[in-house]
Parts: structure tokens; sequence; C-alpha cells
């Protein structure tokens, strides 16, 4: 668990991210080249110009779908973090967010530099302590796979007959429009485990015990702050995961809500650009799509597989390469207004700044 390495940091100093490595940035650029070679051929460049032109002055309010998406998932974090005893305002936390996950967006492995960050963020923003911190991205992992295992089940359903056309017309295997289901059942199982796992309140404390049995130079070291970390994360752990479970179903369905409004974004795209395609077929290839930037994180951005994806799977739903080749570039350049927000919020412009903490009450 790498959470550790990063409570034992913290505690000495501010949190730095390792850039990703020449054999990471190579192995996911070589990946990522012959994925889009794959998907741009037979692509009409100038069609998908003459798409995107006819957008016109609307363009921009297709970006509704994807902010409601990050606040109301930030909300459930933010209700989340209320049940384990932290009251955060919303502002001040979906800058964390935002700044964070710009990082996941553009670097190989992003979700390991963008949870790194996270807890000094989260200190000096939000005004939550670092072990709480480390428990705080534990939380939101539980609500973000439990509430993705409920929406790949949700798109197997809905968008069965487009996945299983894709699948068809790609591989001539209708039958793995299924991985939806199967994925479901996956997640779902993990994210009952971390449920049980972290609910006991003694998870943090008993790893840190047993890797102070071990020779680790740094355990040993710092064995104290370590073990005063660990309490503080199965604390806030323990509040949250021992709440009712109707208050954390909230935050569930927040989640939950918030990667349909992804795909709703996905849907109204594709009509705005002229496709007929359904909102459950739509539901369904969004959910495939972002499963696979999950499965290939050394992919920077999901570069390559995204595109693939995309065309692949909404040829299922009778939309041809112009029209998922002109989605991709409405959502990369949706990707990379949230970048630059929050690279702003990163360089300490004095955007999105947070406020201090304040107990929560029962």
């Amino acid at each position: 668990m790498s959470m550790l390495a990063h409570a034992g940091t913290a505690e000495l100093a501010s949190p730095r991210v390792r850039r990703p490595s020449s054999l990471h940035w190579a192995l996911g650029g070589v990946a990522s080249v012959v994925l889009l070679a794959v998907t741009l051929r037979g692509a009409d460049t100038a069609r998908v110009a003459t798409l995107l032109g006819g957008l016109g002055f609307w363009a921009p309010l297709l970006l509704v779908p994807s902010l409601s998406a990050v606040v109301l998932e930030t909300r459930s974090w933010q209700h989340a973090l209320s049940l384990a005893g932290y009251r955060t305002r919303l502002g001040a936390l979906w800058g964390v967010r935002v700044a964070s996950e710009s990082l996941g967006a553009v670097l190989p492995l992003g979700a390991v530099w963008s949870d790194a960050v996270k807890p000094s963020l989260l200190a000096s923003r939000c005004g939550v302590p670092v072990p709480a911190g480390l428990a705080a991205i534990a939380i939101r992992k539980y609500l973000l796979v439990s509430s993705q295992a409920a929406y790949l089940a949700v798109a197997f359903f809905v968008g069965h007959r487009a996945l299983r056309d894709g699948f068809d017309r790609a591989a001539g295997m209708p039958g793995l429009a299924s991985v939806a289901l199967v994925a479901a059942c996956a997640l779902g199982l993990t994210g009952a485990s971390l449920s049980v796992l972290l609910g006991n309140g003694s998870a943090f404390r008993r790893l840190v015990e047993r890797l102070s049995r071990t020779r680790i130079a740094f355990v040993g070291r710092h064995a104290p702050r370590l073990k005063r970390g660990a309490h503080g994360m199965d604390d806030t752990a323990r509040a949250f995961f021992r709440s009712p479970l109707r208050a954390r179903a909230v935050a569930l369905a927040g989640c939950l809500g918030a990667w349909l409004l992804e795909a709703s974004e996905t849907w109204l795209m594709l009509r705005a650009l002229g496709a007929g395609t359904g909102w459950g077929d739509a539901v369904g290839v969004e959910a495939l799509v972002v499963l696979s930037r999950h499965l290939l994180p050394f992919l920077p951005g999901g570069l390559g597989v995204q595109e693939l994806g995309y065309t692949t799977l909404l040829a299922g739903a009778g939309c041809d390469v112009d029209h998922a080749l002109s989605l991709v570039v409405l959502k990369r350049m949706r990707e990379a207004v949230w970048v630059t927000v929050g690279a702003v919020a990163l360089s300490g412009a004095g955007v999105l700044r947070g406020t201090g903490r304040a107990p929560a009450t029962a």
C-alpha cells in the first residue's frame, strides 16, 4: 500500500511527486502512437473539421454536463468527509480535486501522481490533517470503485446492443459485451472488500506493525510518526465506514450520477454533431471507454485507447469514424480546459484557495 509511504514522508515534509521515468514515457508514447495510427486509418480529416465547425457558438454549452459531473462527484466526496468527521467547503474541495487530477490527465500512471499531491492539498486548502487526507483518498477510491460497478451494470443492460454490435464488427466476438458485467461484479467485490478492510478501524495500524518487524530502514527510523499517522488514518476510515448505510448511499448515488452525467455528455456531443446515437448506447460505450483507460494507466491521458474505443464501439451504434473522431476532439478539448484550470490551481496563483476545517457536529 503506497499510502503508507506518503504517510511517512508527509509528516516529515511536504510530499513531492517524482516525475514519471523515461521508461514510462517511452512505453506510453509508443503504445499511444500505435493505437492512434490504427484509429486514424480511413478517417476524413476535412469532414471532421466540417462537423466541428458546424457546432457554432453553442459549443461551450457542451461543457455543462462535465462541469455538473465534477461538482456532483466533489459534493459526494464532501459528504463522505463529513461522515468521517471533517467539514470542508465545496469550492475548496473542488479546487483540490481539479488541481490534483490535472496531473492524471497528462502523465503516465497519472492516478499515482494525482493521489500523491492530494494529502498536501487537502491539508493546505481544506484544513484536513495529512493522515486524515490519506484516509480521504481511500474513501474516495471506495466511492468511485463502488459507483463505477453500478455504472457498468447499468451500461451492460441499457447499452448491450451497441456493445455487442461494436465488438462483433471489431473482432467478430459479440460476447465481449459481457466484459461490462464481469467488470461490474469485480469492482463491486473490490468495493465491498475495502469497506470490510477499512471499516474494522485497525488496517493501517496492523500494516505499520508488520512493517516495523522488518528491516526496512525508513520504517525503523520513523516508526513513531508512522504509527501516529496510521492511528489518524484508521480513525478517519472507521468513522466513515461505520456511519449509517443510508448516509453512505447518498455519496455513492452522487458518484453514480456523476458517471451518468459524463455519459450524457457523450450523447449530447454526438447529437450536436448530427449522429443519431441513443442515450443507452452512449452510456454503454462511455462506460467501456473509461474502463479501458483505467486498465491501461501507463498511457498518458488514455491517449490512443480512448480514440480507438470510441471509434470501435460507436460503430456498433451506427456512428461512423468521422463522427466518432469529432467526438474525441471535443472530449480532448474539454480535458484541456480542465487541465488548464488545474494547472493554474497547482501553480499557487491564488486561484481556488481552500479554507479551514470546522469540526463536524453530530
